[in-house]
């Protein structure tokens, strides 16, 4: 009882911490965008290098294979891709832009307002830092204290979506969440969560600027190819499924929880 009580306050004092980490930047309000971008790396850096190498907070290759390092990394970028064009494809369908019409021009300028050290955030340092705190603390805690993974998953990927306090991307980051979570619990890595949350960050923020380009007032009125969409949907899903499936059978079976790392 002690452990499972020490396991709940290591967990909980942590992830506390760590969140009251990302969000800074918006407590604080800084008027200059400038200052408010730098401030957003600096709190990412602080949360890698506090809780990187900590206990079960590091990056051993847990359960990872040398053999199946390549094939696997093959595996989770199209693992992501293939979430990426299902996601997109669905936030292109029409219904979608009638029910967010506020938040689409908000993230539209968001879009034109990202800057190199936001780049350097979205691409690389929030990636590692999320994991490190969603999966690494929160649900490797969960896991620890003999929670059914898939509620552990689940539980951390909810909290996961709504700090990103993004009603339209909702949808797209609990479906990345829980890619993530499943990742580290099937592996007890974090390393191919990470890589695969650097890989989806930096390919969504890359469309911005394409997604900007073909929505703006200047341009013709962009209208969404449903046809297309629904392809791209039906085509999207087996392909994720398929990379899934992959990953499950190249790791091998463990129910060893302190293997998680």
């Amino acid at each position: 009882m002690s452990n499972v009580r020490s396991e709940i306050w290591n967990t909980f004092w942590q992830f506390a911490l760590s969140l009251l980490l990302f969000n800074t930047p918006a407590f604080v309000g800084f008027s200059n965008y400038d200052t408010l971008a730098w401030s957003v790396v600096v709190c990412s850096l602080i949360i890698i290098i506090f809780f990187l190498g900590r206990r079960y907070v590091s990056l051993s290759p847990g359960l990872i294979e040398r053999k199946n390092i390549w094939r696997l990394m093959g595996l989770i970028v199209l693992t992501v891709v293939a979430n990426i064009f299902f996601e997109l494809s669905i936030l292109d369908l029409p219904f979608y832009h009638n029910i967010f019409p506020e938040e689409w021009a908000e993230l539209l300028e968001d879009d034109m307002q990202m800057t190199l050290p936001l780049y350097l955030d979205a691409c690389l340092l929030a990636p590692i830092a999320e994991e490190i705190a969603f999966r690494g603390v929160f649900l490797g805690g969960l896991l620890r204290m003999q929670c059914n993974p898939w509620l552990a998953i689940l539980i951390s990927t909810i909290i996961f979506s709504i700090m990103h306090m993004s009603p339209i991307m909702f949808l797209n980051v609990t479906i990345a969440g829980f890619i993530f979570g499943w990742l580290f619990w099937r592996t007890k890595s974090l390393v191919p969560g990470i890589i695969a949350h650097i890989t989806c960050n930096t390919i969504v923020s890359l469309c911005g600027p394409v997604i900007e380009y073909f929505t703006n007032p200047i341009q013709e009125e962009y209208a969404p190819n449903v046809v297309l969409d629904v392809i791209v949907i039906i085509i999207a899903i087996p392909m994720l499924f398929f990379a899934l499936q992959r990953i499950n059978k190249m790791v091998p079976k463990s129910i060893n929880i302190e293997r998680i790392k």
